[in-house]
């Protein structure tokens, strides 16, 4: 199991080795956010390293209501129902029982990946540890125009050009037909 890392005082605490993962849910500041989206700062965004994804892999999107509920076997647990949404929809039932008066928010989101793993190796290197907010939205753009421009194919062959031109000139005598007045026959 991987996560990604809540910017947080306990994870940071957690990351300079003086709080385990324990510690972290009973902690007094774990809801202590380091940086947050909404504030009157635009935050910086970190970037994880990028992950291959293999056929059966699961991927969760949750709050972290639900890391402190529960640890990460006992989410595993969760996912692993036959049905992936009866397993999320139980999981954030059972970590609102849990937590009572103390329960955050809970929301969470999954998927199991039913592709097989890429063929376009390698996986690229993260160039970019932290980015902003406008960097990402200026990438999604230049993306999205990318996208947009027209396919280049490769250029039409002798023959494919001839057929083409003869289809265009019989598609003109028979618009210009319609203007020409009907000839009589003797």
């Amino acid at each position: 199991m991987q996560r990604t890392l809540d910017h947080s005082a306990t994870e940071q605490l957690r990351l300079d080795g003086l709080l385990s993962e324990e510690e972290m849910r009973r902690h007094p500041e774990k809801g202590h956010l380091l940086k947050c989206v909404g504030g009157p700062r635009k935050p910086v965004i970190s970037l994880g390293e990028e992950t291959a994804l293999h056929r059966g892999d699961l991927l969760l999107l949750c709050s972290d209501g639900l890391w402190q509920a529960f640890t990460h076997e006992q989410i595993t647990h969760y996912l692993e129902f036959r049905s992936l949404e009866e397993g999320v929809e139980e999981m954030l039932l059972a970590a609102e029982t849990k937590m009572r008066a103390d329960c955050d928010n809970l929301s969470a989101i999954s998927l199991r990946w039913q592709e097989g793993i890429t063929n376009n190796p390698p996986l690229q290197p993260l160039v970019r540890k932290e980015t902003s907010q406008q960097v990402m939205w200026d990438d999604a753009k230049i993306k999205a125009a990318e996208d947009r421009l027209p396919r280049r194919k490769k250029p039409p062959t002798a023959e494919e050009k001839k057929e083409s031109l003869e289809a265009r000139i019989e598609e003109l005598e028979e618009f210009i037909q319609q203007f020409e007045p009907k000839r009589r026959n003797p």
